[in-house]
């Protein structure tokens, strides 16, 4: 070990000794301390004692750990950077809750707006977030009702109660008199209580399950507390903030801290978590196929309105396919048969040129299908369909007694395919798999709409079989009818698939204390059982606010329980012609809400109504009351070219909107109503009257790379946040929420208004041209790029062409550009000062690699360890999280293990989990990092691990 690694280490040590001893000194002091000295002592004792309550905030929002850890950074950072200006120190614990709420949840929101925009099917993400925020929304009620506190009430509160202080230690720290603090806490309690009665949440169970989350000082995760210290004095980072650049995270940015941009806006994985990143542009053609016309003719419809697609089907075997038919699929909807294959597996049919919805569908008796998503169809690239093996699947339902449920419809719902059409990267993923994630992203899925596809009804003994799906696909199934509540089935139809190690192996991701919190799902195989419990039926009258007439054809939906913790599943029902409904099909709760969207046909506002549970299984009775907003329309324009833009609007409703109070209550139903735009990228919305933000962008990330990042309306600048690091807009009530898309106008739009019109115009940003080569300068297409935007919600892009663009450099704001061609296993990167002139190249070089032995403390080899890498850059972590999504490195007999595909130069943390079991180096923290050269196999040799004490880890 080099002299000065060691005298780094001597420092960090003494650091930490440091800290531990000023527990007498008072917020104000250490504060004082490293504001003027940058005391890196005095910084890691504010770390250490209000660390505990800024990651309990930052979990119960985010609900996945290493995401919550970059919030947690951020926050302290944000501290950091403001230390001479935070206005009454002896409230810090105040201040850095109100911090890392805002962060947190603007890294929720921005990551739901990032995997929206990724999701492959229209109708519903890639990833589900009702699933993902199960128990955190209802505890994110919590910490918002606190963040609306007076400063007065608030800092007392989250002293006592969520950092577990007594009255007169926080009167102590606060200076004041233990009866004052006494009547404040009294008075923070009194109305957060009202103000959560009123959301249908009681205070004490919300600080139970908030309890659950909250650690203490010596179970912060390790290093962290060290890490945040170190980098709140580093003078590069301190340079960055205070530039206004980004604040990268110095441990696992998958999420980036990119909530800040010096403290701004951070994503996620996804709200199901493992999001697929979107490609820059579509697939490269297959090769051409021959004209031929097919032995059946598609259907005659008018040449205007339809595309001819052309290509090829093959047969399990690989052998060109006769008779394969071809159906048109719309979601949910119905299925067309379109025409079949010739006898060399030829087809030719005519689809919708307007096909977002709609599947083409190429299957045969005896195979398993294939599929392809249209969006937007292209006749100049051939389709190639591989047909599969097929596996029945047969399954049969029984009630909480185990008796038989006959009449039961079950329909396949989605159906997944993975990598090389085998489950292997599924398997894998899912034993990684976070215990607040979702089911891992695939090569391509039909979401929540094969219905027309597959369906059965159950016999007398209650089983049913379906075929076609295809062996080695993840298939979920839709149980319902017969009186019973609504259920899913996740199924992987695998000959022999033992579901029980892999759902076992999910239980053992639940750290201790969190499996309240946690997402179960388990994983079925062809031949099983399905559980079910009788439904519980809602009804009720949809009426129009001002005529009090029933609403026809409406659709009304359950969407939450008690507490506002959203449904797995939200069973729904459309209104008859006198505006009655009934809901068949929910589960017996303590609380429901019901939820009507906006529609903008109408101009009807979105609404909601809670309704508390009735006895046993009596129906639920709950009216419902809509009542007509503003419809605003316009178009989605590229304000260079004046062209459409295929996009997103959508329009917010402001803080002290005066209208608020007319309208029936609409929060959770109005939540993040984007609206797709048409071909000629017009939109329709509908809003309230009074101030709204009007926003909006391009729905694919790599075009949301090419314009300008949204600023706040400068005539309106007491609707945002006043922090430049921190773009977002306050809501009714004062909470906050990011700008979304790369456009915002602040509308106020008149009490008697019917109709507003105003366009979304986005300009184009700065951008420099990188050209992607090899070693030996050879251009290089399909390569992934990370960091090509600066905000860092944006995900990697694959550059088709051997050229990818840089958008919106700023001299003296340095980026890093990481790059890596999966097929040729080659890395590089660049790192971007702001000031280039074109031509500028980045040059890949073999990926390194890493191998060792890792031994416990009595030097035995660790047997089925399992690995995680850690890239300190973000960019280096997102394509860290594209090349190893579907790799699970284990340790072997012998302890060994290699890790591979790793990209040179940039600098990564090992970590080791076997089970619920973690473990660290037994090396100090300035020996954990490494890094390798390129085409380097870096052999660390042996690697003695200690184990990590269970509530450090949790």
């Amino acid at each position: 070990m080099s002299s000065s690694a060691l005298a780094a280490g001597v420092r960090h040590l003494r650091s930490v000794a440091a800290a531990q001893n000023r527990h007498e000194e008072s917020d104000e002091q250490l504060l004082h301390a490293f504001a003027v000295r940058r005391d890196e002592s005095a910084f890691t004792a504010l770390v250490r004692r209000h660390g505990p309550m800024v990651l309990g905030v930052c979990r119960r929002v985010l609900g996945h750990v290493q995401d919550a850890e970059d919030v947690f950074q951020a926050a302290f950072l944000v501290l950091a950077r403001r230390a001479d200006g935070v206005r009454d120190k002896s409230a810090l614990a105040s201040f850095l809750h109100g911090t890392a709420f805002r962060l947190a949840l603007s890294a929720r929101r921005a990551a739901a707006r990032r995997r929206k925009h990724e999701a492959q099917a229209p109708a519903r993400p890639t990833d589900n977030p009702s699933s993902e925020l199960l128990w955190r929304e209802v505890q994110t009620l919590l910490d918002e009702e606190i963040a609306r506190l007076p400063d007065t009430y608030r800092g007392v509160f989250v002293l006592c109660c969520l950092e577990n202080l007594s009255g007169a230690e926080a009167a102590r720290r606060l200076g004041l008199k233990v009866s004052t603090a006494s009547s404040r806490l009294m008075e923070a309690r009194k109305r957060l209580q009202q103000r959560l009665a009123r959301r249908g949440v009681e205070l004490t169970a919300l600080l139970a399950a908030s309890a659950l989350a909250t650690e203490t000082a010596s179970a912060l995760p390790v290093g962290l507390c060290a890490r945040t210290a170190h980098a709140a004095i580093a003078p590069t980072v301190a340079a960055l903030a205070e530039n206004g650049s980004m604040i990268l995270s110095t441990g696992k940015a998958k999420l980036a801290t990119v909530l800040l941009v010096a403290a701004s806006v951070l994503t996620g994985a996804g709200l199901w978590l493992l999001a697929k990143p979107q490609a820059a542009v579509a697939p490269p053609a297959e090769t051409p196929a021959a004209s031929a016309k097919p032995k059946a003719a598609p259907p005659k419809t008018e040449t205007a309105k339809t595309v001819e697609i052309k290509g090829r089907v093959f047969g399990p075997d690989g052998v060109p396919k006769a008779g394969a038919k071809l159906r048109l699929l719309t979601l949910g909807d119905k299925v067309e048969t379109l025409g079949t294959s010739l006898e060399d597996g030829r087809f030719t049919v005519a689809v919708p040129k307007k096909a977002k919805n709609h599947f083409l569908i190429a299957e045969s008796a005896g195979a398993g299908l294939d599929f392809l998503q249209l969006g937007s169809p292209q006749p100049d690239k051939p389709v190639e369909f591989r047909l599969v093996k097929d596996r029945a699947i047969h399954g049969k339902v029984v009630n909480t007694e185990g008796k038989p449920v006959a009449g039961v419809r079950v329909i396949v719902f989605s159906i997944g395919v993975y990598a090389d059409n085998s489950m292997d990267s599924f398997l894998t993923a899912w034993k990684k798999r976070h215990f607040m994630s979702g089911m891992p992203g695939g090569v391509k899925t039909i979401w929540d709409g094969a219905a027309p596809l597959f369906t059965a009804t159950t016999d007398a003994a209650g089983r049913f079989t379906f075929k076609g799906a295809g062996s080695e696909r993840l298939v979920r199934l839709r149980l319902r009818g017969a009186g019973i509540a609504d259920s899913e089935v996740w199924i992987v139809n695998r000959d022999g698939f033992d579901p029980k190690p892999y759902n076992q192996a999910s239980l053992d991701n639940i750290p201790k204390g969190m499996e309240r919190l946690s997402i179960r799902w388990l994983l079925h195989g062809p031949e099983s059982s399905a559980v079910v419990e009788s439904e519980k039926p809602i009804r009720g009258v949809l009426k129009e606010a001002d005529t009090g007439e029933g609403r026809p054809g409406v659709l009304v939906r359950l969407t939450r329980r008690e507490g506002g913790a959203l449904m797995d599943i939200a069973p729904e029902a459309r209104t008859d012609a006198q505006g009655r409904y009934e809901i068949r099909g929910a589960r017996k709760m303590k609380r429901y809400m019901l939820e009507v969207p906006g529609d903008v046909k109408t101009g009807y506002m979105a609404c909601q109504v809670w309704a508390d549970d009735t006895a046993g299984y009596e129906p639920i009775t709950a009216n419902i009351t809509m009542k007509k907003g503003v419809i605003v329309t316009g178009k989605l324009l590229d304000g260079t070219t004046r062209k459409p833009v295929n996009g997103f609007a959508m329009a917010a409703v402001l803080n002290n909107n005066p209208f608020v109070k007319d309208y029936p209550e609409f929060n959770s139903a109005a939540g993040f109503p984007m609206h797709n735009t048409d071909a000629d990228g017009s939109f329709r919305l509908v809003t309230l009257p009074g101030p709204v933000l009007l926003m909006g962008g391009p729905n694919d990330w790599a075009s949301g790379y090419k314009y300008e990042s949204p600023i706040p309306d400068p005539k309106y600048p007491q609707y945002f946040t006043k922090d430049p690091n921190f773009v977002a807009y306050y809501n009714p009530g004062g909470s906050m929420s990011p700008i979304q898309g790369n456009f915002c106008k602040v509308l106020e739009i008149k009490v008697d208004a019917k109709v507003v019109e105003q366009n979304i115009v986005l300009e184009r940003a700065s951008a420099l041209p990188i050209r992607i080569q090899d070693a030996d300068g050879k251009p290089l297409r399909d390569a992934w790029v990370a960091g090509g935007s600066p905000k860092d919600w944006y995900p990697p892009i694959q550059c088709k062409d051997a050229e990818c663009s840089a958008y919106q450099l700023q001299p003296g704001k340095p980026r890093l550009l990481v790059c890596f061609h999966k097929e040729r296993k080659l890395a590089g990167t660049l790192t971007l000062k702001g000031d280039e002139k074109p031509p500028v190249a980045v040059k890949l070089a073999p990926a390194g690699a890493i191998k060792g032995r890792l031994l416990d403390d009595n030097g035995k080899p660790l047997v089925g360890v399992a690995l995680s890498l850690h890239y300190r850059d973000r960019a280096g972590e997102e394509i860290h999280g594209i090349v190893h999504a579907s790799k699970h490195v284990v340790t072997d007999a012998a302890g060994a293990f290699t890790l591979d595909e790793l990209v040179p130069e940039l600098k990564f943390e090992l970590s080791f989990q076997q089970g619920k079991r973690r473990f660290e180096l037994e090396r100090k923290p300035a020996e954990r990092t490494v890094q390798v050269k390129a085409g380097e196999v870096r052999d660390l040799g042996a690697i003695k691990l200690k184990p990590v004490p269970e509530k450090e880890g949790e």
